[in-house]
Order: structure tokens, then C-alpha cells, then sequence
């Protein structure tokens, strides 16, 4: 890569930019659809942390909010795939998250994760069209397993 950098005065980043460029646009001539881009929710930063860590190394663009204001807000500039999100916040709470997110992105897929899911929370889970619902503590790899469980649902006949 540094000859062909060289030879064409392109650095390393631009060439790496050229060729993501031209892998999203056989993507796109495929009908491939690629989720990338996850939102993270949760007023414990502990929580979001692991969440985001794990999920960035997964290959996956991660974003954060410590409130489901901020998620929001940029849900609405830019919105995602996929939402994971706490239910009892300060503020807005993760119903009320979820509920705008399936109104601005009808195919997002949104998981809740709290640490009590009452019965009543359940059935409003249910009636807002939310993807899943995990209860804390969880372990990494079923948060793990339903994202990628919701990206191949999300992918044109299974490509």
C-alpha cells in the first residue's frame, strides 16, 4: 500500500477511505444492507461502558448517551440500526425512547435492558415493538448475541 500511496500521493487513510467508499457501493449495488451503527442508552456508566466496549470490538459503530434525551436527539440528525436502552432513567425513560425511536425509524430494532422487568413492563415492551428485553445483571454475550441475531434480520434475504 505505501508503493501505491506513493505512486499516486495517497496516504494510507485516504486509500482506506477510497476502498471503504467502493465496498459500500458494491454493498449498496447488491442490496446488501450493513448495520454499523449502534445506539447505547443506560444512565449507569459502567453499564455503558461494557456495552460499548464490547459491541465497538465487535466491529460495530458504538455511540453512547448517558440520557435518552441525548440518544434522541441524535437519533434524530442521524439514526441508527439498532438501540439498546435502559427503561428507568432520569428524564425521558426508555419507553418513551423506544417508543419516539419506532416513530422516526420503524425498522430499528430496539433492545431494552433494566433491572426489573415487571409484567407490566413487559406487555408495554410488547405493545411498542420492542426487539428484546434483557434483565440486569445479564452476561455480555446475550447482549452480543442479540445484536447479531437483529443485524441478520436486518440484512436483505440473509445476505
Amino acid at each position: 500500500m505505501r508503493a501505491f500511496g506513493g505512486d499516486f500521493g495517497l496516504s494510507a487513510a485516504r486509500i482506506k477511505e477510497l476502498l471503504e467508499q467502493e465496498i459500500d457501493l458494491y454493498r449498496s449495488l447488491l442490496g446488501v444492507r450493513v448495520v454499523t451503527k449502534i445506539y447505547v442508552c443506560d444512565d449507569e456508566p459502567e453499564i455503558l461502558d461494557m456495552l460499548h466496549l464490547t459491541l465497538e470490538q465487535e466491529g460495530f459503530e458504538v455511540h453512547s448517551f448517558s440520557s435518552a434525551a441525548e440518544a434522541l436527539d441524535e437519533i434524530i440528525k442521524d439514526p441508527c440500526e439498532i438501540l439498546i436502552t435502559d427503561i428507568r432513567m432520569d428524564g425521558i425513560n426508555g419507553f418513551e425512547l423506544a417508543e419516539r425511536v419506532r416513530e422516526i425509524i420503524p425498522d430499528c430494532r430496539t433492545i431494552v435492558v433494566t433491572g426489573c422487568l415487571s409484567r407490566e413492563e413487559t406487555c408495554k415492551c410488547m405493545e411498542q415493538g420492542v426487539y428484546a428485553c434483557v434483565s440486569k445483571p445479564f452476561k455480555i454475550d446475550q447482549i452480543v448475541g442479540l445484536v447479531s441475531r437483529a443485524v441478520r434480520e436486518l440484512e436483505p434475504l440473509g445476505h
